[in-house]
Formats: structure tokens, sequence, C-alpha cells
């Protein structure tokens, strides 16, 4: 009796070891606006160096260029499915790999 209590445990335990990494939330828009507010203060940064005299004009304009990049791979990239595959899909998932733990 206790060997299969404990056995129980073990499995459930194991199950939800592995259904954890299908669970968490992925990153949304919020996280998103965040690196681009970073990225804006980093194009307020090149002026200001450009007008204080710290950097060149064709150093300003590369760093421009290299951060709206960013923003838009940033943008681009935002945690949405590239792929509609249905409403619960990762809860499909994670019962199928803990019954196959279990």
């Amino acid at each position: 009796m206790l060997l299969g209590v404990l056995l129980v445990i073990l499995a459930v335990l194991a199950a939800v070891i592995v259904a954890a990494p299908f669970l968490r939330q992925k990153v949304g828009s919020a996280d998103v606006e965040k690196g681009v507010h970073v990225y804006k203060d980093q194009l307020s940064e090149v002026e200001r160096d450009l007008e204080q005299g710290s950097i060149g004009k064709e150093e300003a304009d590369l760093a421009r260029v290299e951060i709206q990049r960013r923003i838009l791979n940033a943008a681009k990239t935002d945690g949405s499915e590239a792929v509609s595959l249905g409403g619960h899909w990762h809860y499909r998932i994670v019962t199928g790999v803990a019954a196959v733990v279990i």
C-alpha cells in the first residue's frame, strides 16, 4: 500500500516537472513595449552624443540604423504564434507528455 502511494506521488511529480515548460507564459506585448522603450532611449542618447561632439555624424547614422533595426526586430517577434494551432493546444501537449511520463 505504501509503495503504491509513493509511486503515484513520484509519477505526479515527474509529470509536473516535465509539463512545467509548456505551462510558462510567453513574452507579452508589455515586454516588447519595454524593449522598444529602451531602444528609443538609446536613440535619444545617440542624438545627445552627436550634439556634444562625442561621436561623429557617420557613427551616429550607423548607430541609428542599428537601433532602428533592433526596434523592427523586436516588433516582429512579439511572442505571437505564426501558425494557429487551435485554442488550447498546449494543454493537449502537456496531457500527452504527462501520460507518457506516467
